[in-house]
């Protein structure tokens, strides 16, 4: 039937502006856009998983818990929230990557502390689907290595994620050893559905592209199954590790190993090591640590282009005053109300009274009201009622470089004690600790906060 208007028929004809998603398209297509907005939801992504991991954490270790509630349903979900942290993570560098932007940190660690570690996330996958996972650390593998334990540990969690993906019966087995280049080997087996000699070329091909236009491509066509190893096999190579090893037979399972330079560390307070992938190299070490920079032992590959040594001194003023003000008072300023109730409830485990604040401009009122207040004061001749101020960066009205400047600089003027502040935020960069510290954070904090790092900075700043 025809369209009929006012008892007349009549042609309808609709008009359609598709220039809004022509634009859309069009700014999808731009590789910075793309990049810039995936990494966006990321970051977005990563505050709620953070608080995830953080209170199931402290809930897991909370005493009125029956250990049998935490080990049956909430150690799955926490291993669960920590698989699904590793991805974020995955997508993260999968976008820095392609502009040269993957941060990386080299410390000293223990490396069956971090084969355990990783291992612990596989233990349920490994009950259901009745597919055992084994553990082989060679005798000659040292108790502490310097490497980027981040990115390693990613690494193996992507390579067991895809044995037990393809795995269904016999067995996954991670295995670590020292080869006879004095390389750390890592190796991940399977006994799963394995590879015909064509397709392993193909996910060769895939591996070894140097160009990631084209590995991208390819990853879509395979529906994001390589995705993972693709990602894997950059971050090998960006730690100073080798192209990755594939060996596969149809019907009998897969084997992906890796070697990484082997330095041993005897010295567990060796220095730490950041860089760019523009090789832009800084030693920071703990505080007191005296070391030449001409001795610092970069990674094979990395060739230093420029050295600070960063120690986060703790201002006299602070540390002086620590025997007499015993106050445990701390006051926690984040936009975000999932970060604030984190770190809010590792604090007041540790015995904190805490006080919070959304903003830096809500942070100045109640520094201001708690410290007029006589009610809050201890017995301490320098009692400063607040014992430390934890200070996100990136907050609405006003942020938290702007809110410690204003802070320190009350304190100039003696209208405020000596009262220490604290940054603690997922912006972790070396420039941004550095802002910081210029504005008078006397320590700096990345996102998610784990407790060895908090406890180190409260005994530093609190007796």
């Amino acid at each position: 039937k025809g369209t009929v208007f006012n008892g007349n028929p009549c042609l309808l004809l609709m008009f359609f502006d598709n220039t809004a998603s022509h634009e859309v398209a069009r700014l999808l297509d731009n590789d910075e856009f793309r990049n810039n907005l995936l990494s966006s939801v990321s970051h977005e992504l990563k505050t709620p998983l953070n608080c995830t991991i953080g209170l199931l954490s402290e809930a897991i270790g909370h005493p009125m818990l029956p250990p049998a509630l935490a080990g049956e349903f909430l150690g799955p979900v926490l291993d669960s929230a920590r698989l699904m942290s590793y991805l974020v993570n995955d997508i993260l560098d999968f976008s820095d990557a392609r502009q040269d932007k993957v941060k990386l940190h080299f410390v000293a660690f223990s490396v069956r502390e971090l084969v355990e570690e990783v291992r612990s996330l596989f233990i349920l996958t490994s009950e259901v689907k009745r597919v055992p996972l084994s553990i082989e650390i060679s005798h000659d593998v040292p108790s502490m290595v310097f490497a980027e334990r981040t990115r390693l540990a990613q690494v193996l969690v992507n390579l067991l994620s895809n044995a037990f993906k393809f795995t269904s019966e016999g067995q996954v087995k991670l295995s670590v050893s020292v080869d006879e280049s004095s390389m750390l080997r890592f190796a991940v087996q399977d006994t799963g559905v394995g590879m015909t000699q064509e397709e392993r070329d193909n996910l060769v091909k895939i591996l070894s592209d140097e160009d990631g236009n084209h590995a991208v491509s390819r990853v879509r066509r395979s529906k994001g199954v390589c995705l993972g190893l693709t990602i894997s096999q950059c971050l090998t190579q960006l730690i100073g590790g080798s192209t990755m090893d594939v060996v596969s037979l149809k019907g009998f399972g897969s084997m992906f190993a890796f070697g990484l330079p082997l330095q041993i560390v005897d010295d567990p307070t060796v220095m730490q090591i950041e860089n760019s992938t523009e090789r832009q190299v800084q030693v920071m070490l703990p505080p007191n640590v005296p070391m030449d920079v001409e001795e610092a032992k970069v990674p094979d590959g990395f060739s230093v282009k420029e050295v600070n040594i960063r120690e986060i001194v703790v201002p006299a003023d602070v540390s002086d005053m620590n025997s007499s003000c015993s106050c445990r008072r701390c006051l926690v300023v984040d936009d975000n109300a999932f970060n604030i109730v984190t770190l809010k409830t590792k604090l007041v485990r540790r015995g904190f009274h805490v006080v919070t604040a959304m903003n830096g401009k809500e942070a100045l009122s109640t520094i201001e009201n708690v410290v007029k207040n006589p009610a809050n004061r201890c017995s301490g001749a320098q009692c400063r009622s607040i014992s430390a101020v934890f200070m996100d960066v990136d907050m609405p009205i006003l942020n938290g470089l702007d809110a410690t400047r204003a802070i320190k600089e009350l304190i100039s003027k003696g209208e405020l004690p000596h009262i220490p502040v604290v940054g603690c935020s997922a912006f972790d960069s070396q420039e941004d600790i550095r802002q910081g510290i210029d504005v008078g954070m006397c320590d700096y904090i990345p996102k998610p906060v784990h407790d060895a790092t908090l406890d180190h900075v409260l005994r530093r700043l609190i007796p």
